[in-house]
């Protein structure tokens, strides 16, 4: 769900044909621009209703450079964020911030590579660190901070004190309303059994989404008859599903609910079984492939994480902080979970 388009110098350059650097200069009283251009411009950019904003004091200014770091493991989410991340960009053109992004790759997780990656981040102000756990990564960043620098954290349940703010998905709340969805579904059945699936133990995210799952099901009167961690990786869940969801184990099976969005494997192994049709299953996310199954009803609702909109708030948040050192609204921000259904997929088309 993309944010409406404020006006910007580059919009209105573009609407003009000028260059942005001329529409600048129009709202700097001593730069050397014509009396007749610069009215244009000023007429023009009152009409588009735009004001003006730090950007002109910024222009003989150094440039804030910011760092993305990613884990690599989720294309589906990872293009959702570089996206936001752009749109972030594009929408504040007018100041002078720049970023680059460097993908994790954790089969090359150690000291020397992660100082490897700091290393090409050498330059930037700030870092927004994405869905990565690793203790090497942590002593970076805390060589980091010391230099004066900021860590915000995007995506994450990463263990780290020292962080300026995290944008993350609400695990709890989520994990609340899948169970509460699934209480709904099986009202007045004789068994209301679930098994769920968690991305990694390790990051807190998953694991609070996990407790927070359990908790529910038990205010809920909704037996949790399994839990598997299937470490955010396509080919060990295809594999559980095989071995785990025999037809013998799904016809003591009402629920399915999975907390990470590599859930294809799930998705298809039901539908060979035969059982599309009779298991409630709940995902993650809203993507392309995702999309035919919950079509066709063999995923009754997925949890919208919106990595797009945390991308967009988290860069614009360490980007205002760079810049005049505005503080964040809080501490830990996340976009409200929502409950995508066949009834209201359209409106969670991808950007």
């Amino acid at each position: 769900m993309s944010m409406e388009k404020r006006t910007t110098i580059k919009t209105i350059a573009e609407k003009l044909g000028v260059a942005p650097s001329t529409v600048s200069r129009a709202f700097q009283p001593d730069s050397r621009i014509s009396d007749s251009q610069r009215a244009l411009i000023l007429k023009t950019a009152k009409e588009m209703n735009y004001v003006p904003n730090q950007a002109a004091s910024r222009l003989n200014q150094r440039e804030m450079h910011i760092g993305f770091l990613i884990q690599n493991i989720y294309p589906a989410g990872r293009d959702q964020l570089l996206i936001g991340i752009e749109e972030a960009y594009q929408d504040f053109s007018d100041y002078k911030v720049s970023y680059h992004v460097e993908f994790f790759d954790e089969t090359k997780d150690c000291a020397a590579y992660c100082a490897e990656l700091f290393e090409r981040c050498k330059e930037d102000d700030g870092i927004i660190v994405s869905g990565i756990n690793s203790p090497y990564l942590k002593d970076e960043m805390d060589r980091f901070t010391k230099k004066g620098r900021v860590v915000a954290l995007l995506q994450s349940g990463f263990d780290y004190p020292n962080y300026l703010f995290r944008v993350t998905h609400h695990a709890t709340v989520a994990s609340h309303m899948a169970a509460e969805y699934f209480s709904l579904c099986t009202r007045g059945l004789p068994h209301r059994r679930v098994i769920q699936f968690t991305g990694k133990r390790t990051l807190d995210l998953h694991l609070n989404a996990e407790l927070a799952f359990s908790s529910a099901c038990k205010e809920y009167g909704i037996e949790v008859t399994g839990v598997y961690d299937m470490n955010d990786n396509e080919e060990i869940l295809s594999h559980m599903a095989k071995t785990i969801l025999t037809e013998e184990r799904l016809a003591e099976t009402e629920g399915i609910y999975i907390t990470s969005g590599l859930c294809l494997p799930l998705c298809r192994h039901l539908e060979e079984m035969g059982m599309g049709d009779r298991i409630f299953l709940i995902t993650t996310d809203s993507f392309p492939e995702l999309r035919p199954y919950i079509l066709r009803r063999t995923v009754n609702a997925s949890i919208y994480q919106n990595f797009y909109q945390q991308a967009w708030s988290a860069y614009v948040l360490l980007a205002k902080y760079l810049i005049n050192h505005a503080e964040p609204p809080r501490k830990d921000i996340s976009p409200h979970p929502e409950l995508i259904m066949r009834s209201n997929l359209e409106f969670y088309k991808v950007p």
